[in-house]
């Protein structure tokens, strides 16, 4: 059994209709929470993802509000974690709310990435395709980073009852997370697959995809295994899974 906790470290309220919902809600607006994730169980502490702080984010999402007590290294310290601690991190995908230079806050942590997310950032079929990453964490994928990095070729079990794998969809490489919680005996944390709770209860795809088909499909698939989903950046995450503060 492991415990989640989502920690916010940012939010937008400018967010489009289409943008969220695949070609639905023109002329609206959304709000937008981000998120990285604490993990903790089978005697080790896990982050999914490593949120940004806001000089990183701001250039590619102007609108992004970020306050000083979100920061993630502010936001591990509210809930008692030193980032030293740290031994794993599950790499979602390469937007740079999932990764950015915060990395560096945890030197003794694992990178878990799927191989299709690394070979879209180092050798992209198409500039658009990689215009959300951060250029300077993507010359570090074969740099500094990289014997830190384990790429996973799919699916994979990286610790008991931890599985990580792949959807693709919103990017080419991007991988989901199946693990127990209190939630369920496969618990499902989406990543960008769904933004909101409605993506999945309604079936309709994010409108940000590398592929709508496999957006359209990984939530087929995680209907059919998981007992309970989670999606990455729903306001309602602060009533369904409580965050500590």
């Amino acid at each position: 059994m492991y415990t989640i906790q989502p920690l916010k470290v940012a939010e937008c309220h400018t967010e489009q209709g289409p943008k969220m919902f695949y070609l639905q809600d023109w002329g609206k607006t959304y709000s937008t929470y981000f998120y990285f994730w604490f993990i903790e169980g089978a005697g080790t502490r896990i982050l999914k993802d490593v949120g940004f702080n806001l000089a990183e984010g701001s250039p590619i999402m102007p609108t992004l509000v970020q306050r000083t007590e979100w920061r993630p290294a502010e936001r591990l310290r509210q809930i008692g974690v030193e980032p030293e601690s740290i031994e794993h991190i599950i790499v979602s995908h390469l937007h740079f709310d999932h990764l950015s230079s915060t990395v560096d806050l945890f030197p003794n942590a694992r990178l878990y990435l799927q191989q299709k997310e690394y070979d879209t950032a180092v050798n992209p079929p198409h500039p658009w395709l990689t215009g959300a990453y951060l250029p300077r964490i993507i010359e570090r994928l074969t740099g500094d980073l990289k014997p830190r990095i384990e790429l996973i070729d799919g699916e994979a079990e990286i610790l008991p009852g931890l599985r990580l794998f792949w959807t693709g969809g919103h990017t080419p490489g991007l991988q989901s997370v199946m693990l127990p919680t209190k939630f369920g005996e496969k618990t499902c944390l989406t990543s960008d697959l769904c933004l909101f709770y409605r993506n999945f209860e309604e079936d309709i795809p994010i409108g940000v995809a590398s592929s709508i088909v496999e957006v359209l499909e990984g939530m087929v698939r995680i209907r059919a295994e998981a007992d309970h989903v989670i999606p990455n950046d729903d306001p309602l995450l602060e009533q369904q899974v409580p965050i500590k503060t």
